[in-house]
This record gives structure tokens, sequence and C-alpha cells, in this order.
């Protein structure tokens, strides 16, 4: 399937005419104003977007605050929504210091098998010993990785307490009032708003063979064909 080479648009629209057969529906993208292909006029109230999409918040909480008008048109990455951000903040603070506490224990296993090795060479230390040192230190560096993953997860927690626009377009209104409980995550989560895209539309409209042929052969005759 693709455009139809038959079928072309006036003058300063961009329109897509995609022929599937007979009684099929076509796609228009709109230019701004009513559009006429042969015999059918398309009514712009019958534009359909090209996305919708619903906003949902990633993290739980308090609505703190609203950033925006119903009806309005946003941009992509326009703020929307604050959830309170400060249980996030203190998981910041508290992941933070967890690294630091496992990056010193970390430090004083190396430190330990550093002054153990000269002791295995002379043999005043096991080998046993050595091993279950250096076996502290390889368990420490990776209670430090996986704390600094925890922490940047906190940090990715508190960057997602500001929900923003996804895509860019004409918003709906606000399905929850600052003060709500709201769920986040990637199931079960709050329904905040709807955005629908408004550049390109797309019109749907029902249209049988002959029109189709009749519309081909008009603007055929008119380029002279």
């Amino acid at each position: 399937l693709g455009p139809d080479p038959g079928i072309k648009p006036p003058d300063g629209l961009d329109v897509v005419v995609e022929h599937v057969g007979p009684g099929a529906q076509h796609g228009f993208k709109r230019g701004g104003i009513p559009l006429e292909v042969g015999d059918q006029h398309l009514d712009p109230d019958l534009g359909q977007a090209v996305e919708t999409v619903e906003v949902r918040a990633r993290v739980s909480g308090f609505i703190d605050s609203v950033h925006y008008k119903e009806g309005q048109i946003v941009k992509q990455g326009d703020l929307l929504f604050i959830i309170d951000p400060r249980p996030y903040r203190i998981a910041v603070e508290q992941a933070k210091a967890d690294v630091e506490r496992a990056k010193a224990k970390l430090e004083i296993a190396a430190l330990d098998v550093q002054r153990a090795t000269p002791l295995v060479r002379s043999q005043t230390l096991t080998e046993r010993e050595f091993d279950t040192r250096r076996a502290n230190e390889r368990d420490a560096a990776a209670q430090v990785a996986s704390l600094e993953a925890a922490s940047r997860q906190a940090e990715l927690n508190l960057a997602w307490t500001e929900v923003r626009a996804p895509i860019a377009g004409r918003i709906s209104s606000r399905r929850v009032d600052p003060g709500n409980l709201i769920a986040g995550g990637q199931s079960g989560a709050t329904l905040l708003t709807v955005i629908v895209s408004i550049d390109p539309i797309h019109f749907v409209f029902d249209g049988s063979e002959r029109r189709q042929r009749e519309a081909a052969a008009k603007n055929q005759q008119a380029a002279g064909i």
C-alpha cells in the first residue's frame, strides 16, 4: 500500500492519500483548512489525532502542584505536575550516605589485603587467611557497586516527581487535583491527563473506487496529462 499518485491535493496542503481498494478509508494530513478531493469534502471537525498519550506518573505520592491550563497547547518536555519531592530527596541523601559507608569499608578491606601480602610471603599469614581478606575486599567492592546503582535509582525517582509532557499537543483537563495521592509505576498508575497531537492531523473518510478514478482523471486533466 502506498500514496495514490493519481490524486493530488490543492496547493499549500500537506495531504497523503492512501489507495487501499473499494470502500476503503483514506488518511489525510490537514494543512489547516477544509479539504476537497474529487467530490469528497473533509470536515475539519472529523480530523483524527496522530498521537494520543495518557499521562501517568512513574512514582507515587501526593500531587503538589499543577502547571498547565485545560485545553492549553504544550510542548514536549513542558512541566505538567509536581509530586511532593521531599520523601524522594530524603531517599537520595540516604542512598548517598550508604555509598560513602560502603566505600569506607572497601578502603579498609583493600588495606587489609595490602598489609597481608608481605605476611604471606614470609609465611606469617596462612594462604587461607589471605584468601579470606581478598574475598572480603571483593565483597566490599560489589557492595559499593550495588549501592551506587541504588543511589542512581533514587536520583531518577526524584527527577520523576516532575511529570512532563511526553509529546507536543493539546492537553485535556486534569483528572486529579493538588493534594490527592496518586499511584505511579509501570502498572496501575493513576491517569493524570491526556495529550493529543495537533500537527499533523489525519482525516478519514469512506470512498468508492469510482470516485477515486474520477478524482484521478480530473487531476490528470488539470495537469495536462
